[in-house]
This record gives structure tokens, C-alpha cells and sequence, in this order.
């Protein structure tokens, strides 16, 4: 799954979520999702919907995000 890490920063931003509120949704600690965030970690499609769910990711920006390319 290609990933866009900036568009996903930008997502948090937006909504006004630190990592560390991300992390939470996911059941992580933030090192880990820090990780994940800058693309040194992947996210799993589970994770995805949870953000989507928890976040209110619309249909666009999880393809910007998640399916880039």
C-alpha cells in the first residue's frame, strides 16, 4: 500500500491531534506511531479503518493518504 506521510501529518493537523492522541485511537505507544507516521512503519488496513472511523478520514483523503500513486 503506498503511503503519503505528509498528507497523513496534514490530516492530523487539521483536526488539531497530536501523535500522541493518534497513537491512542490506535492502541500504540506515539514512539510507535511516530514511526508508522514518518514511513519507517506501515500501517495495517485494521489501522485504517480505525482512523478513518475515529478521525473522520473522508473517502478522498484516505486515498491521498493511504493509496497514493
Amino acid at each position: 500500500m503506498a503511503y503519503n506521510r505528509y498528507e497523513m501529518k496534514a490530516a492530523r493537523n487539521r483536526r488539531n491531534l497530536r501523535q500522541a492522541d493518534i497513537a491512542d485511537m490506535l492502541g500504540i505507544v506515539p514512539g510507535v506511531y511516530s514511526r508508522k507516521e514518518t514511513g519507517a512503519g506501515k500501517f495495517s488496513l485494521a489501522e485504517v479503518d480505525t482512523l478513518r472511523k475515529n478521525m473522520g478520514l473522508t473517502d478522498t483523503e484516505i486515498k491521498q493518504i493511504f493509496f497514493a500513486n
